[in-house]
């Protein structure tokens, strides 16, 4: 591989955060976020992904943190903001899909205290550029728009879509553009229930169609998700996904867990865990981690 996770230097760069970071006053408000992550999954054929990361959030005001839970507060505030991300990593394979990653992504949320209009927009872009003989690379481009109502504080509904094309140009793998389109209806709804404990829940209801050059089909998806905050720094949570419908290989039942600690109010970690059992043998079962370490300025 030509390029190696330098984990040491991630390390290094984490340690040296907290060391400053743990020394700081307790604030009360932030204007901007940095992240560093790490991601690593791997599925029954063998197929393993590490990446890590860097990005940024910046919120267009002061979001105040005051009485809410620290994760929170942002949406509770209705505080928008814009973020931008890369990431390098490596895939291998023992099907010769072997080679380099790298990934770019922004996206942008509108909202407003007061107002309760929001609207969102994404777009990603990701690049697997194999090594393995004949070479190649695959391609993922992804983009996204969506909007919605807030019925009261801390409770919203939206609609999203998204379009997603993957094009694959490795000879090893049939070449073609495979087309995404899902429509999705959702709600996040974040309530208070005293001395520093919440609960935050989220559903979503998605109509995905595909189109791979040879066939096309629909599936259904439904995700359900909550997380509970013992108090206002740390919280646990829990997810599932079910999908159904024409691509057998996307047919699954996805299970989710987390975890969020906030160490003071400027520096927290999140830990991730997902686990996706396909229902049919075209799916493979996969299970993935994502650790960040987020610092608040």
């Amino acid at each position: 591989m030509k390029k190696g996770i330098k984990l040491k230097t991630l390390i290094l760069f984490l340690a040296a955060s907290f060391l400053f970071f743990t020394t700081a006053q307790a604030q009360e408000s932030f204007r901007f976020e940095g992240e560093a992550l790490i991601h690593a999954s791997e599925d029954d054929d063998d197929i393993e992904v590490k990446v890590i990361g860097v990005g940024g959030t910046f919120y267009f005001t002061d979001v105040n943190t005051s009485d809410h839970p620290y994760a929170e507060a942002a949406f509770l505030e209705r505080v928008g903001s814009v973020y931008a991300g890369v990431g390098i990593g490596t895939i291998d394979s023992d099907v010769g899909m072997d080679g380099d990653i790298t990934s770019v992504m922004a996206d942008a949320e509108f909202m407003q205290t007061g107002s309760p209009i929001f609207l969102e927009a994404s777009v990603s872009r990701m690049i697997i550029d194999v090594d393995s003989p004949p070479g190649g690379d695959v391609t993922w481009t992804i983009l996204g728009i969506g909007g919605g109502w807030f019925i009261e504080d801390g409770l919203r509904v939206g609609v999203e879509y998204i379009h997603e094309e993957e094009d694959r140009d490795v000879p090893i793998l049939v070449e073609r553009t495979i087309e995404y389109d899902t429509l999705s209806v959702n709600g996040k709804m974040v309530k208070k229930l005293g001395a520093g404990r919440a609960f935050n829940a989220e559903a979503t209801v998605s109509y995905v169609m595909y189109d791979d050059e040879v066939d096309d089909g629909s599936n259904n998806v439904l995700s359900l998700s909550g997380d509970y905050f013992f108090n206002r720094k740390m919280s646990a949570g829990a997810g599932l996904e079910y999908n159904r419908g024409d691509d057998n290989s996307e047919e699954g039942e996805t299970f989710a867990a987390n975890f969020t600690n906030f160490f003071i109010p400027r520096l927290y970690i999140t830990v991730d865990v997902e686990r996706f059992e396909a229902d049919n043998r075209s799916g493979s079962d996969e299970d993935s981690l994502d650790v960040s370490l987020t610092l608040r300025f």
